[in-house]
């Protein structure tokens, strides 16, 4: 995220939001004043405009809340809802673990990320730093399941990842 603007300090969110970590509610305090903050949502992340600049909501929690620009860090979603902040549904981390925590794509045909059907059997493949690993064709989906889960395992995928549906 090194094109994220600086977030405003954690005072001056304080000052101008409320925020419930429970339920995941990020609301300005006022209306009224110099610094508006008005909070929007996108086709998939919350968005907040403060000064005229816009910021990931999520990003602005974890200042509310830890004191901390996560600067080129992620916040990832961990239950795959990009609408809940609750800080609980929240992490910090890199590029490729954010990657690794990804919804299926909504072509998948197999319902299992890494898997197609090529030539009649599954074929399963799995990306790793940007290299994709071939790990075999199978006759069994069940045991190309176990194959792609076994490699996600090993690489340290998130145990969420495949595990929702991509909106349209």
């Amino acid at each position: 995220m090194s094109n994220a603007n600086p977030l405003p300090s954690q005072e001056l969110l304080r000052e101008l939001y409320d925020y419930n970590p429970d339920n995941g509610v990020f609301v300005r305090k006022t209306k009224t004043g110099t610094r508006k903050a008005k909070p929007m949502l996108s086709a998939r992340y919350r968005n907040s405009r403060i000064d005229g600049v816009m910021y990931k909501t999520s990003r602005l929690i974890w200042m509310w809340v830890y004191g901390q620009d996560p600067k080129n860090m992620y916040i990832d979603h961990i239950n795959g809802n990009k609408a809940d902040n609750r800080i609980k549904n929240l992490r910090l981390v890199s590029s490729l673990e954010n990657a690794r925590n990804m919804r299926l794509y909504k072509t998948n045909k197999t319902g299992i990320p890494g898997i197609d059907i090529h030539r009649g059997k599954y074929r399963v493949r799995i990306k790793i730093n940007g290299n994709e690993i071939f790990l075999g064709n199978y006759e069994d989906l069940d045991e190309a399941i176990a194959v792609r889960k076994k490699a996600e395992q090993h690489f340290g995928f998130h145990k969420n990842h495949g595990n929702f549906v991509l909106a349209a």
